[in-house]
């Protein structure tokens, strides 16, 4: 006899560290809110599982009817927020700071006023996904039993899996563990939601043969993969785009690669050959030893628009003995290279970095981050949430048996104390996402720890200070930089004049590391002063100028104008560079230094150096025009003119005639 089922999504818990420059939607920097805090945890899944129960149910000739309380887009900007609580992050519950807890989606007031508009159910599903949304859930089954009594209550999910008699407790009729093996050949239904959602999710996968220690999707669906046709996946992705109109889609998969010529190419061939234009994104990431040449730029012509993947650690030692991974530190950098040459953008290549385990260090942590920068890479911090039945749960959870499951949401980071603290984390959470480590370093306190030992890093490591100090270089340029460019460098210069030099901080493929979030035909688009730079420079080289980012290491040079060189370097630094400069220049020829002015910088406090470093640091060489001419002269040069450039100093120097 057909009965009728009510499918329920509760509204999805989270919090919200409420630190400056992260904070809520009307935070001054809207897009760092996004990206950093909400676009983990907002759009984490549509309920994917129970779509594809209503399907199988509907095809049982059943009655169905779904509730979506939680998050409806992927754009977590457009979503409500309820505050529902507060909370204290760190292990020992001592932090004076309390965070808000938010329910996204619908409230709890409106969950019971929607509920009791329904028709009373034969049977209610509740679905659940992480173990930290527990609270909200007990309260939406006490809910649906106050409104309907009569109904069964089933709970399915991941929280009802690992942590069944919780949900027993909070009152549910029956628990179920793992997935209903009916109903996973069915494709997920749509039309049983009351709105088309803005993107999609699709999963063809089950198991895991791996055993990673943080990880519970081996417990939960076992060792032993599955694999679901790859026609019924293609067809799923294919009928929500022609049927809705839905263009992203989001593969959720665990093991995405494993496998991968039999399934998921086939999958990207397809989509390659129906001519779809549609955007993919793979959030779980995707295994790095498995990645190949052929995947990646398949991926690439697919529609995939940015790839996560997973380091987790910089520490070999901590991947293999601690978290039993597989993946060495020469495996991963080799699927970064091959994403690359795929055509990914590095902007677009963002590294699972694990932060906030028990025991981990903040040197180990920021070794993470500073590897992702090395390579060029978004730091992508994946804070560690505890997650029962997981080995690293099973062996430090006698540190934590105090708390509540929703006390170890993964931005109340639950371990902090010992070895990393909350402000730690807060201050990881600042610098989320960026590319380099000057793009929101401005964002740390000066008493940060996490700020002292990136600016010890940068004094070290002068590749990564110098990429950082180009990229903020280029962004500062504009049209009239251009224009200026060609007028006093511009005029053209027959085969017999002396040779000239331009070194300007200008980076032609700044696209590849651009730091904003923005697509990259908007960014093209409103970037229009680097490609003026780009033509300009093009154009002094067809009238005999050289033009480069970098000093070269030999020739003889008349006229020598470096723009950049000396922007990024210490004191040491720039008498070193000033002596490559000394021997390349003809000795009647003269030269143009671009140096920070002491000066200068302290009447323009809104550029970068100042935020970027302390005024009493040499990261980099910022002085007053009295010493960048006494170091010149100690270097052999005479000055002939100094002229401010706010917030530069350009100095025109020569050799000196002793």
């Amino acid at each position: 006899m057909p009965k009728r089922f009510l499918l329920i999504r509760p509204p999805v818990e989270e919090v919200v560290p409420t630190i400056p420059e992260v904070s809520l939607p009307d935070s001054k920097n809207e897009s760092i809110f996004k990206w950093v805090v909400l676009q983990n945890l907002v759009d984490a899944s549509l309920p994917y599982g129970l779509l594809k129960i209503g399907a199988w149910l509907k095809d049982q000739g059943h009655h169905v009817k779904m509730l979506d309380f939680g998050p409806h887009s992927a754009d977590p900007t457009r979503e409500r927020l309820h505050l529902m609580e507060y909370r204290t992050p760190g292990l020992d519950g001592k932090s004076t700071k309390r965070y808000p807890v938010y329910l996204i989606g619908n409230s709890f007031e409106e969950c019971r006023e929607l509920l009791s508009k329904q028709e009373a159910p034969d049977e209610i599903y509740i679905t659940t996904s992480m173990t930290f949304h527990a609270k909200s859930v007990a309260i939406m089954i006490r809910i649906c039993k106050e409104v309907f009594p009569r109904s069964k209550v089933t709970v399915g999910g991941i929280l009802a899996s690992l942590c069944p008699e919780y949900v027993k407790e909070a009152g549910a009729d029956e628990v179920h563990i793992g997935i209903i093996p009916e109903a996973e050949p069915y494709p997920s239904d749509i039309s049983i939601m009351d709105y088309v959602p803005d993107y999609h999710m699709f999963k063809s996968t089950r198991g895991c043969p791996y055993s990673c220690s943080y990880c519970s999707v081996h417990i939960i669906e076992g060792r032993n993969m599955s694999f679901r046709d790859w026609r019924l996946t293609f067809n799923e992705i294919k009928d929500a785009h022609d049927t809705y109109g839905i263009t992203n889609f989001r593969a959720w998969e665990s093991n995405l690669l494993v496998n991968a010529s039999n399934h998921f190419e086939k999958v990207l061939d397809a989509i390659i050959e129906s001519g779809m234009k549609v955007t993919l994104e793979a959030p779980e990431g995707i295994a790095p030893q498995l990645l190949t040449p052929s995947i990646a730029r398949k991926m690439k012509l697919a529609g995939f628009t940015h790839v996560e993947v997973p380091l987790e650690s910089a520490s070999e030692e901590v991947n293999i003995k601690r978290y039993n991974r597989i993946v060495t530190t020469g495996v991963f950098e080799k699927s970064i290279q091959t994403l690359l040459d795929a055509g990914f953008l590095n902007r677009e290549l963002f590294i699972f970095c694990l932060t906030g385990l028990p025991d981990q260090s903040l040197d180990l942590l920021i070794s993470g981050m500073w590897k992702c920068w090395q390579i060029k890479v978004r730091p992508f911090f994946t804070f560690y949430t505890p997650i029962p039945k997981t080995l690293e749960y099973e062996n430090y959870k006698i540190r934590i048996a105090h708390k509540t499951l929703g006390e170890l949401h993964p931005y109340l980071w639950p371990f902090a104390g010992p070895t990393f603290t909350v402000k730690d984390m807060e201050d990881f959470l600042r610098v989320h996402f960026s590319i380099h480590p000057l793009a929101r370093f401005d964002s740390l306190p000066l008493d940060s720890e996490v700020r002292k030992r990136l600016l010890r890093l940068l004094r070290e490591d002068f590749e990564v200070r110098e990429y950082s100090y180009q990229i903020k270089l280029n962004h500062l340029l504009t049209p009239d930089d251009a224009e200026e460019m060609i007028h006093e460098h511009g005029n053209p210069i027959n085969k017999n004049c002396p040779r000239s030099l331009i070194i300007h901080p200008l980076m032609r493929d700044f696209i590849r590391y651009q730091e904003d979030y923005a697509p990259i035909e908007q960014i093209n688009t409103e970037n229009n002063a680097n490609a003026a730079m780009v033509r300009s420079a093009e154009e002094l080289e067809k009238n005999g100028i050289e033009f480069r980012d970098h000093l070269p290491k030999t020739g003889r040079y008349h006229s020598i104008t470096d723009y950049w060189e000396l922007l990024s370097r210490t004191r040491s630094e720039c008498r070193d560079h000033l002596n490559r400069i000394r021997g390349l220049l003809d000795k009647d020829g003269t030269a143009v230094v671009r140096v920070w002015d002491r000066s200068a910088i302290q009447t323009s406090s809104s550029f970068f150096p100042w935020h970027a470093t302390d005024r009493n640091s040499d990261i980099p060489a910022v002085m007053s025009a009295a010493e960048w001419k006494a170091m010149l002269h100690e270097s052999g040069f005479e000055t002939k003119r100094a002229t401010i450039d706010n917030p530069y100093l350009d100095i025109e120097i020569k050799h000196c005639n002793n």
